[in-house]
């Protein structure tokens, strides 16, 4: 299995001097981008990329964001000696699903008069929601959240949290 997951999309359509949030859907709530590039259907006026981490896309929100810019967007990019270069992947942006929904909230602001599209290759790494603790004492602990694992160095046990019940991985 690759570290990275790339999706290709193509957006809806975007009306002259408006915007539309693209409610893409990623295979996980807590993703590291590590690439994203935005291609207008038509090259002309300016056009901008913000990502929210809740379906509202208050500014307060906002995970990543551009200022206006011209034909294609790529991030990250090489800038040596005036010589840009696109990179193969990076790191963009930290993002989180606060509505805990695995969808990543694309806003597109399209600059021109005309409407046009835009194709968003995102390449991103899934982040381990998983949580480890280490327990000295017998029992388990009361309850956890999904996924939740605990190595329990008294009864000699590594269970984890699934389905509202501890589960058991293995003893010794």
């Amino acid at each position: 299995m690759s570290r990275y997951i790339v999706e290709t999309f193509t957006s809806p359509s975007v009306a002259g001097s408006g915007n539309l949030v693209v409610n893409h859907v990623i295979l996980s709530n807590q993703v590291n981008i590590n690439k994203i590039k935005v291609v207008p259907s038509v090259l002309s006026g300016t056009n901008k990329v913000e990502i929210f981490k809740h379906a509202t896309c208050l500014p307060a929100d906002t995970a990543y964001a551009t200022d206006g810019y011209l034909e294609t967007l790529v991030d990250p990019v090489q800038d040596e000696d005036d010589i840009v270069t696109e990179k193969n992947e990076g790191f963009v942006a930290t993002y989180e699903d606060l509505d805990a929904t695995n969808v990543m909230h694309i806003k597109l602001t399209n600059g021109y008069v005309s409407a046009k599209t835009y194709t968003i290759t995102l390449t991103y790494e899934l982040v381990s929601p998983y949580l480890i603790i280490t327990k000295s004492t017998t029992g388990d602990p009361a309850s956890a959240s999904e996924f939740t694992m605990y190595v329990n160095t008294f009864d000699n046990k590594v269970k984890i949290w699934a389905d509202g019940a501890w589960r058991q991985l293995a003893s010794w």
